[in-house]
């Protein structure tokens, strides 16, 4: 969705830190006037995900054609989505990490062992 939105607009909704700068950013897209009914839902978006939504819903959805697989849904939307691949990229590097960890912590404590039985065996 992320993709499909920044095609479309040129703006990457994933560099925005607030939720305002985001709302701003979408007023500005779309052209809305401050009473308008459009800029009341707008409003109502409590999340960058939301303002996403929103934004792919008047712009974007209009145009694909049947049938689309979108992908990537924010959570805020989709909490029951899967996580974004980057997402899992980093979680399995955090994994390989402490997988490392454990082996070389397993290796100096099989190594201590070692020592310490060759010396209890040297002095009996």
């Amino acid at each position: 969705m992320h993709r499909l939105v920044e095609e479309a607009t040129g703006v990457d909704f994933n560099s925005f830190g607030d939720v305002e700068s985001a709302k701003n950013a979408a007023k500005g897209l779309l052209g809305f006037k401050t009473e308008s009914s459009e800029n009341t839902s707008l409003q109502a978006c409590s999340s960058v995900g939301h303002v996403l939504n929103e934004v792919f819903e008047t712009v974007v959805e209009s145009t694909l054609v049947q049938p689309t697989f979108v992908l990537d849904y924010p959570v805020e939307i989709s909490p029951l989505a899967k996580p974004h691949r980057r997402c899992m990229l980093v979680l399995l590097n955090d994994l390989n990490f402490l997988y490392v960890a454990v082996k070389l912590e397993m290796h100096f404590l099989s190594s201590q062992t070692q020592l310490i039985r060759g010396v209890v065996l040297k002095i009996k």
